[in-house]
């Protein structure tokens, strides 16, 4: 049985920002599924990571367009679907490829604005499309670039990302409030790295270095991941409209990329 939708805040921007949180058998289900995908997905190394966060990344900006269009503007869901899937991919290239496919993007989103103006013009129908695409693209490329570091990186954050997540909805949909659940997912992404640091101890686990640089980007992460939900709101028309997929990926829209440029700054 569904619990029922937990109540949101009263302020206008906490709204905005702040996603009705829903929980149930299916939620939960879906959280442990995706965690056990993610496994063959990453020891398959930045291959397989590209692979999967493409496929969902794509999904996760075609709903995303979609929500725009429910709401009235007409951005392309070409574009803002393949735009993603795309990106994931040739970022196995290098990031500088990534960088190009962004360029693309925009312009595709231009031609697209172009050739089938929405309500506002061209300007306003290219900025939703790629306001659409963006979020995934983001998430897709920082994964693959952290799984070329070493399984063991990628495979950290995805722990700690899907930790969160699960913390998170329990306690926000058990009446506690949004603000409750983000804590809990916090202290659980806290605990996660202690369990992490004391493999790290026993395995050493490369690239990581002292112990004190997993606890490092575990704070980091803690930090980040209640951020990338509200970044994932502001990507879409309104913090409850449906996007399935983006929400799947959201943890990571913030922590992703930081981690990215925390680790290259590490190790370099």
């Amino acid at each position: 049985m569904t619990r029922p939708m937990a109540s949101t805040p009263s302020d206008p921007l906490a709204e905005r920002l702040i996603e009705p949180v829903r929980y149930g058998f299916a939620m939960g289900f879906r959280s442990l599924l995706w965690a056990v995908v993610l496994v063959p997905a990453i020891a398959l190394g930045a291959s397989g990571v590209a692979v999967m966060f493409a496929l969902v990344g794509g999904v996760a900006g075609a709903q995303t367009a979609r929500a725009w269009r429910a709401s009235g503007l007409r951005p392309s869901r070409a574009v803002a679907g393949w735009g993603p899937l795309l990106l994931t991919l040739v970022s196995v290239l290098g990031l500088s490829w990534a960088g190009a496919g962004m360029v693309v993007l925009v312009l595709a989103s231009l031609v697209a604005a172009v050739m089938a103006p929405g309500p506002g013009g061209v300007l306003v129908t290219m900025g939703a499309t790629v306001r659409s695409a963006l979020g995934p693209a983001i998430v897709g490329v920082s994964m693959v670039q952290l799984a070329d570091l070493g399984w063991t990186v990628v495979g950290m954050l995805a722990l700690l990302a899907i930790g969160y997540d699960l913390a998170c909805h329990v306690w926000s949909s058990d009446g506690a409030g949004p603000v409750v659940g983000r804590v809990v997912g916090m202290v659980t992404v806290l605990v996660l790295t202690l369990a992490v640091s004391a493999v790290h101890t026993l395995f050493a686990l490369d690239p990581f270095g002292p112990a004190a640089s997993v606890w490092v980007f575990g704070a980091l992460a803690a930090v980040l991941c209640p951020l990338g939900p509200m970044v994932g709101s502001a990507l879409l028309p309104s913090a409850s409209a449906s996007a399935p997929a983006l929400r799947r990926l959201d943890s990571l829209i913030v922590v992703a990329p930081v981690w990215m440029a925390a680790m290259w700054g590490y190790l370099g």
